[in-house]
This record gives C-alpha cells, structure tokens and sequence, in this order.
C-alpha cells in the first residue's frame, strides 16, 4: 500500500460492507429477538411510513347479502404517516491516528483494523434499535432527539396507541399469594392479547424481583407437580413461558439506565402477533437512499485531516399495541 495515497473508501464499496457484515458476530438483543426478530424486519423503501402500512390485526366481518358492497377495510384517515428518524454514528480517525496505526502495522492488517471500527458504529446503531423497540412495546416512543438544544431534552415521539392493562386480584409479594394465584394473573393478561389471528405464543415479561418470586413458589410445590420446564431465564408454564428480562437502555433525559420492564410489573406479549420493524431509506445519497439495516461509509475531511466513518440506519418499531398486556403485580 501506498502510505502517501491512503484511500479507506476502498474498505467500504458495497462488496466489502456486505463481506464485513458476513464476517462480523451476530448481535442478539432481547426486544429485537423476541418481539422483531428477523422475520418481521423488512428494507422499507420510504423515508416516511405511510399510515396504511403498518400491519394490523386481521379482525372477522360481517358476511353479505348476494349482490351488495364488499366490506370495506377502511384504513385511518387524517394522517400521512409516521416519520422516522435516523440514527447516524461516525468516528474520527485524524491523520495522527492513521500514522499510528501505520507504525503498529495498518497496512498488514488494514481489514481488520477498519472490522473492529466498523463493529462499534453497527453496535452502537443496534443498541439504539433495541432502545426503541424495547420503548415501543408502551405503545409509544419518546425518545431523545439530538437537536439545537445540546442537554438532549427534546424528544422524537411515535404513539401507536394504546396497549391492553389487567388488574391482578393480589399482589405477588403478598404474604398469602400462591402459584396458583400467579398462573390465574398469566392466563388473564394472556387472553387480552390475544387477537383473532395470532395468541398461541405469549411470552410474560417480568424483572428479577417478580421472577424470584415465581421461583420461590415454585420450590414450595412437592416433585415439580405442575411438569414444568425451566431453562435460563425461561420457565415454560401451560399457555404461557415466563422470561426473567433484566436488560436496560441509557435515559439521556435522567441521565440513568432504564429497565424494560420497570420494578413491580409484568408485561404480556403474542411473540406471533404481525408486530413489523421496517429499516427505512437511508437520508444518504452515497447509500443510493436505500433501505438498509446499516449502512457505513468513509469521507475524507480537512481540518483537522482525517478520514470520518459513519454508521447509519433507519428502523421503526411498530407493535400490535392489542397483542400486549401490562399489569402492576408488586
């Protein structure tokens, strides 16, 4: 290589991005796995998603008399659609850095130098998606927008309406509460979200504390009477699998970690609900303004001297806000 005419565009043509992505680990994220896992997540060739596209529960209609109107599946009126916005990273290699990387050895192990610096972009991008679909499961996103204020207080919002509630008959850290008790809650939440069309796979999502008490009841049950299998964080009960979720995301607001699920409640999700993570086109003309998961390029920038990379992508988590349950059970 040519010090001199150093070039790492050469790094990020579109047949070297698709082979780094091919070399790089898989990312596993909770929300993203369970709720948007790869098979609801689509290149979506808009900047804007058009109101009607959303999936939606598939609901029965009334028959008609021969010879009449068709029913009319009616989508919302009033809106153009929701706007995503994108989240874009970038890191600075200046030319002190390349001239340190060039005397560590950069020119015989480039690929793996630009590997490494591109992981993090995708990462950081990842745990942004993850944030969002982990808000999303609210029935709203609220999330913090870099803008003209520098504290980050103003906020990218996207209501997708509102999710079911149960109200459980006891609390679970109630001296008297049983297993039974706790299967009772399950079912209950299980069967708000259920739709006409999706309700066979419900997954209840609780922190530490609620799982712990689960757990406890359980140890009180002679021979594990109710056959059930545990695995991890997973207890697989008869019409429902109870996952001990721990994960959070960074509150730039309160400037703290957020847990998915706040202390004390239970969330109830229909895993095989349509719920639809679209990657929307990309507001980058070198990225042909194409959908993409992530995108990364190289620019080559003068004061100081330095080549820019940046991490790029555009997702948009949309829940079946019917498909999800939230009860306070401590």
């Amino acid at each position: 290589m040519n010090i001199k005419t150093l070039d790492l565009t050469k790094y990020f043509t579109l047949e070297e991005n698709i082979g780094r992505l091919e070399r790089l680990a898989e990312i596993k994220s909770p929300i993203m796995d369970l709720v948007y896992p790869e098979s609801k997540r689509t290149n979506y060739p808009r900047s804007i998603v058009a109101i009607k596209d959303p999936p939606k529960e598939v609901k029965n209609v009334p028959v008609i008399m021969r010879g009449t109107q068709a029913v009319p599946l009616n989508d919302k009126k009033g809106a153009t659609g929701y706007e995503p916005f994108p989240i874009e990273v970038s890191m600075t290699l200046t030319a002190a850095d390349i001239n340190d990387l060039i005397a560590a050895g950069f020119t015989l192990n480039a690929q793996a130098e630009i590997d490494q610096k591109v992981d993090r972009l995708r990462k950081t991008t990842h745990a942004t998606t993850e944030a969002l679909a982990a808000q999303s499961l609210t029935g709203k996103i609220q999330y913090p927008v870099r803008g003209v204020l520098a504290d980050n207080s103003e906020l990218y919002t996207a209501n997708f309406g509102t999710t079911k509630t149960h109200a459980i008959a006891k609390k679970w850290d109630n001296s008297t509460i049983t297993i039974a008790d706790i299967i009772k809650d399950r079912l209950a939440m299980g069967d708000k979200a259920c739709g006409n069309s999706y309700g066979n796979n419900i997954s209840i999502l609780v922190n530490s504390a609620a799982f712990n008490i689960v757990i406890y009841q359980l140890l009180k049950l002679p021979n594990n009477a109710l056959n059930l299998s545990a695995d991890e964080n997973v207890i697989k009960f008869p019409g429902f699998t109870l996952r001990r979720l721990a994960s959070t995301y960074y509150d730039f607001k309160e400037k703290q970690d957020t847990p998915v699920i706040p202390n004390g409640k239970a969330c109830a999700i229909a895993t095989d609900a349509p719920h639809w993570l679209p990657y929307c086109a990309i507001d980058d003309i070198d990225a042909q303004l194409a959908p993409l998961p992530f995108f990364s390029k190289a620019v080559k920038v003068e004061n100081p001297s330095a080549w820019e990379l940046y991490g790029k992508t555009k997702p948009f988590p949309v829940p079946i806000v019917d498909a999800i349950c939230w009860a306070d059970i401590l």
